[in-house]
């Protein structure tokens, strides 16, 4: 297992940022999807721009956004940077997720809001209404009061009128002929208007019933009085919304519209600038005397933001701070798993090294000792051959025959010292030349231990097979290890006995528990001994690299793996399939 290199690992912000665009591309999507229908939330722009998203964008918005999180995951993997860009990416879906909660939050609050503005709405209609119904009353009260002729009281009561009902611009008493009487308060510049906006309200009062009309910025109110008379009053509209107006809240604007048939239409709107959210209550209408009243009130931002929940503000900061919490944990989480391979890399490289001491020590004491058997053996086969070349009592063909072993077991022992003693091939055109062979004879080979049992390395290994083994070498894992052929460079029978020798001296002087193994073909083509031993991977890769050998199996305790002795030191899992990949 090798390290990130420090470029991979400064490239992770990149792959968070290119995560956290890719959710975000989708997150939008999402909540364009999931957003309240037919319930607005009370910011506008925000509002706006999520719904102007079409049904067909939305889909292919989101469509894409799940291609691009596929492909920019999958080459993310190949990279080894999928956690950073799962990083990102959470960050953006969490946010998503909170986002869309937020909206749903300030949709009910906005709900609420609403039923509290309608509520107020009414009051203010009813409110209005009464009062214009009052005002009719007044005038009615002061028309059955003007008697024959007007006297000084109804004189007085028409005059102070003005006063209790603010905004009366004329007050006139019509005969039945329709003319202004005299004593009517009715300013000279305001005559000829009176007259010519009458209509038909002064019929209607003659016939018994109240009237009004719309005229301008004023209210025409016309009432039956005594004698068949008419009493007609002219009212500034603005001054009889005005005291309800007063009664509301500053941060809220109110539209009255007077109109009705005949009359032209009256809008009265009070000071204050609204600013219309999106689904404003409905308009409260009434109609009195004629003329249809609408009463609509309008929220300015300022009460919008009055109305808005803390809690709604906290649980999107909350939410903002969780989706950064999520996204920095699993960076951590990828930043402690690159740590961890990097202690893992360092540390086996160490136990390599002191392995490789150890082992290298242990192999020079065995291939000394070994060294220094075959020329003992070699020299007593001399020494024979010698005392029968010079022995007196012997033929001369015997004594020939005797100088000839003599040659020939020198030769012998010069070629076993030199299998000894020769230096493994380490080249890199060897390399080369059998790096292609190695998942054909490994990945294919059978193992056939002395007794059972035969694993063959193409098939899952079953836990019942390997029990036998693990119990006979003390451990759950361990390695099968040969010394034949270095670099899967054929050598003679004779010359992979003696390396044989030495490797199980080596093990016997390193008091490494172990047992024979052979691996071979499945077709019996070539085999090559070994042995399963109970060694660190450290010692494996030790034992493995003296005698030069590309790779060797390792069985982790579940499954055998190829572990191969090039500079990455990367591992393939066995079985091998068309689809697996080797292990880091």
């Amino acid at each position: 297992m090798n390290p990130r290199p420090a470029a991979d690992r400064a490239a992770g912000s990149r792959w968070i940022l290119i995560g956290a665009i890719v959710g975000g591309l989708c997150g939008v999507a999402v909540m364009a999807r999931l957003m309240p229908q037919h319930r607005m939330i009370d910011y506008p722009d925000v509002d706006h721009m999520i719904r102007a998203v079409s049904p067909i964008a939305n889909a292919a918005m989101f469509i894409v956004g799940g291609l691009v999180v596929g492909i920019a995951g999958s080459r993310a993997r190949k990279r080894s940077a999928l956690l950073p860009f799962l990083s990102g990416l959470s960050f953006s879906a969490l946010m998503a997720f909170v986002v869309t909660f937020w909206m749903y939050a300030e949709v009910n609050e906005s709900d609420v809001a609403r039923i509290d503005l309608e509520g107020s709405q009414q009051s203010i209609a009813a409110a209005l209404h009464a009062s214009v119904d009052d005002r009719l009353a007044a005038a009615a009260q002061l028309g059955a009061r003007s008697g024959a002729a007007p006297n000084d009281e109804w004189l007085a009561a028409a005059r102070t009128f003005e006063v209790d009902f603010r905004g009366t611009v004329a007050l006139a008493l019509l005969n039945t002929q329709g003319e202004i009487e005299p004593g009517s308060t009715v300013p000279p510049n305001q005559v000829d208007r009176l007259k010519s906006n009458l209509g038909g309200i002064a019929a209607a009062a003659r016939a018994g019933d109240r009237a009004m009309t719309a005229h301008g910025t004023h209210v025409l109110m016309a009432t039956p009085a005594s004698g068949g008379r008419v009493l007609v009053a002219l009212v500034d509209a603005a001054a009889l919304v005005q005291p309800i107006t007063a009664g509301i809240a500053p941060d809220l604007a109110l539209t009255v519209n007077i109109s009705g048939p005949g009359s032209e239409r009256v809008i009265i709107e009070s000071s204050a600038h609204g600013v219309a959210i999106l689904e404003p209550p409905p308009e409260c209408t009434f109609g009195t005397a004629g003329l249809l009243w609408t009463v609509q009130l309008r929220p300015t931002s300022g009460w919008i933001d009055s109305h808005h929940h803390r809690a709604n503000t906290i649980i999107l900061l909350l939410g903002g701070v969780a989706s950064f919490a999520c996204a920095l944990a699993i960076r951590s989480i990828s930043t402690e798993i690159n740590a961890r391979a990097a202690r893992e890399f360092a540390d086996r490289a160490a136990q390599g090294a002191s392995a490789r001491a150890r082992i290298s020590a242990h192999a020079r004491d065995a291939m000394s000792q070994e060294a220094s058997h075959v020329i003992r053996a070699r020299l007593r086969e001399t020494a024979r051959a010698l005392d029968a070349a010079t022995d007196s009592r012997g033929s001369d063909v015997s004594r020939t025959e005797a100088l000839q072993r003599i040659g020939a077991s020198l030769t012998h022992a010069e070629t076993e010292v030199t299998a000894l003693l020769e230096a493994t091939p380490h080249t890199r055109v060897a390399q080369a030349e059998h790096a292609a062979e190695i998942d054909h004879h490994y990945a294919a080979a059978v193992l056939e231990f002395p007794g059972g049992p035969t694993v063959s390395l193409s098939e899952p290994v079953s836990a019942e097979a390997m029990a036998q083994i693990q119990r006979e070498l003390g451990s759950s894992t361990f390695a099968v290890i040969t010394s034949d052929n270095p670099m899967s460079i054929p050598g003679s029978p004779h010359a992979n006995m003696l390396r044989r020798s030495v490797l199980a001296l080596e093990l016997r002087n390193a008091k490494l528990v172990h047992r024979p193994v052979i691996g071979r073909s499945a077709d019996g083509t070539w085999s090559e001994n070994g042995f399963a031993i109970a060694a660190s991977i450290g010692e494996a890769d030790a034992l493995s690299e003296i005698h030069g050998q590309r790779a060797y199996y390792w069985f982790n305790g579940s499954y055998f793996l190829i572990h191969g002795m090039s500079a990455d030191h990367g591992a393939i899992r066995l079985p091998r399939t068309g689809s697996a990949s080797p292990e880091t």
